[in-house]
């Protein structure tokens, strides 16, 4: 007995095709959640700045100063 329900649910050819889309990255290159605090005046400093995206951008350039 096939399910006759025209409600939503799993067809054929549905999504995107395999293979499509982002390529999947090495577990070594996967962001992480990890975690800032700031006060309200440095988090409006850091956002007005670039926030995260800027942050990245510096640290991957070489441009963000290095502590070894």
């Amino acid at each position: 007995m096939e399910n006759k329900n025209t409600h939503g649910g799993a067809r054929d050819g549905a999504g995107r095709p395999k293979g499509t889309g982002h390529p999947i990255k090495d577990p070594e290159e996967k962001a992480k959640s990890h975690n800032l605090r700031f006060t309200d005046r440095e988090w409006e400093i850091f956002q007005k700045n670039g926030g995260i995206k800027n942050l990245r951008r510096l640290i991957n350039t070489g441009k963000f100063r290095k502590i070894i």
